[in-house]
């Protein structure tokens, strides 16, 4: 070809001098063969100047999960962020109530741990609608900024996106509007999350950003409010602000509104068997030279309190994290501390034994995250120290 027609510009950056014509794909050679991997114009310059080709990190996050239908890797203020369509319907059926932090502890912390540190994805975003595309089914990339701008969409198709201040604006036409169930839930709602705009058919987590604490808040109001119990497990089916109304009407009960009492729930009976400490130090110790000529952890203990209780936060990196954590505390305090795990972690026999023996307390944060805090504030209660590792 001569050119683009009328577009002198364009015609210059993409044949050059000698006549050649740059297509502005990316290839990868072995040798043998040419594979066109991606395109140099979606690539993502960092600030460090770091190139990524977003591609690459899509299809490792894609790898071993069936959460996730669609997934796009972009840049927003000077780090990664993943945009992702999850699969409803898989969420549903594993009986997860809240998507976003499921995907984020059950894919893109895997990812993470592997990934180099400038390929990293350190936020991501739920959308409920498919990622806007080509007719030929090509992810529309120039369109993903937009996206973002208006991550709480309602109704609409990809191509179709509205900025978050537009969806504010919103008129719903639900007769719920007007029911005390309603009032009362939105109302509430209100008090979790400041200046957001509630309607009926407000998606509960993507347009309220509601997440799993705010979750068993709003399941305790109901209880305490409508005298309605609503396990975890039924709440995962409630997708929005009406469902969750009519779910309340139907089950009946009297409306008295009152405030929660954290204190009160605390202090309800637990099923926890406490875990022994019986391996907890000979572990330790049979790993400890690991960490001191492999690893060679660092370690700074001069501000550590000896007084009990006292709740650690891990930043979470990899799997050794909760052993190199034993080796830094000093055995009289390491015997009186528990770690909080996922019981999915600990499958098998072996491993449960482990646990049961090792000051490790398993639990399900899909099933029932309040029973979750009242095994915490029963740790705590007798004395106990506790280790949360909050991106695990």
């Amino acid at each position: 070809m001569k050119g683009y027609y009328n577009k002198p510009e364009a015609t210059a950056e993409a044949i050059d001098s000698e006549g050649w014509f740059h297509t502005g794909d990316l290839g990868q050679f072995d040798g043998d063969h040419l594979k066109i991997i991606g395109r140099k114009k979606e690539m993502i310059v960092l600030s460090n100047g770091k190139n990524i080709n977003p591609s690459d990190i899509e299809a490792e996050i894609m790898k071993g999960t069936n959460l996730i239908q669609e997934v796009a890797v972009t840049e927003d203020e000077k780090h990664l962020i993943a945009i992702i369509y999850p699969d409803f319907k898989v969420l549903e059926e594993k009986k997860i109530a809240n998507a976003k932090e499921a995907i984020k502890w059950e894919v893109i912390d895997k990812y993470n741990v592997t990934a180099p540190k400038y390929k990293k994805i350190l936020d991501i975003v739920i959308v409920k609608e498919e990622l806007p595309k080509t007719k030929l089914g090509k992810l529309r990339r120039f369109m993903l900024k937009d996206l973002l701008k208006g991550s709480n969409l309602i109704k609409g198709t990809p191509d179709e996106i509205v900025p978050e201040k537009e969806v504010e604006k919103r008129v719903s036409t639900s007769k719920e509007i007007n029911t005390q169930e309603f009032k009362a839930i939105s109302k509430f709602i209100g008090t979790l999350h400041d200046e957001i705009e509630i309607i009926p058919e407000s998606h509960l987590e993507i347009d309220l950003g509601l997440d799993s604490l705010d979750i068993v808040e709003i399941i305790t109001f109901i209880q305490n409010t409508f005298g309605v119990d609503i396990s975890e497990e039924d709440f995962s089916r409630i997708k929005t602000v009406e469902a969750l109304c009519q779910y309340v009407r139907e089950k009946g009960g009297n409306f008295e509104e009152k405030e929660i009492n954290w204190k009160k729930i605390f202090e309800e009976p637990v099923d926890l068997k406490m875990p022994s400490s019986k391996y907890v130090i000979p572990i330790t110790t049979i790993l400890k030279p690991l960490f001191t000529w492999y690893i060679k952890l660092e370690k700074n203990i001069n501000k550590l309190e000896k007084t009990s209780p006292v709740i650690y936060i891990g930043n979470h990196q990899s799997m050794l994290d909760a052993f190199a954590f034993g080796q830094a505390l000093p055995k009289d305090i390491l015997k009186n501390t528990y770690f909080l795990a996922i019981n999915i972690h600990f499958e098998g026999k072996i491993k449960k034994y482990l646990a049961e023996n090792g000051n490790v307390i398993l639990i399900d944060v899909n099933k029932n995250l309040k029973e979750t805090l009242k095994i915490a504030a029963k740790v705590l209660k007798e004395g106990k120290n506790l280790v949360i590792f909050p991106e695990g």
